[in-house]
């Protein structure tokens, strides 16, 4: 099997996980991200392709990181509460950080929460 078909099948596999760690039907999770169910059951199967922009909609709508979700990594920090239907939330501290693009980026604020953390921790009564 070709790589593509893998990386299919393993978005399916995870979006079909997460849809029952939400208890969700294949049909809300349809209306969630705006495609029928029959479509949700051929992502699920691997059978049609997820585009870019759909992918990133479900990560965010049913909270769950991306990365998680292509099976990129298996660290799966899963947000609490029900799924949303739109973008207006505030996303999950760990989904924002995973979205930055940049490398040097995400090594910058990295370093830079460490330091607070330091600072925080040389403060505190020992």
């Amino acid at each position: 099997m070709d790589r593509e078909r893998l990386i299919e099948r393993k978005i399916g596999e995870r979006l079909r996980r997460r849809r029952i760690e939400l208890g969700l039907t294949q049909e809300q999770v349809g209306r969630i991200v705006g495609v029928s169910y029959q479509q949700i059951q051929k992502f699920e199967r691997g059978a049609n392709r997820v585009s870019a922009a759909r992918l990133v909609l479900m990560a965010e709508r049913l909270r769950t990181d991306i990365h998680w979700l292509c099976g990129i990594t298996d660290f799966h920090p899963v947000t609490a509460g029900p799924p949303h239907s739109s973008g207006a939330e505030t996303p999950d501290p760990h989904q924002a950080f995973a979205q930055i693009g940049d490398p040097a980026v995400r090594v910058a604020l990295g370093g830079l929460v460490r330091a607070v953390v330091e600072r925080h921790s040389a403060s505190q009564p020992g």
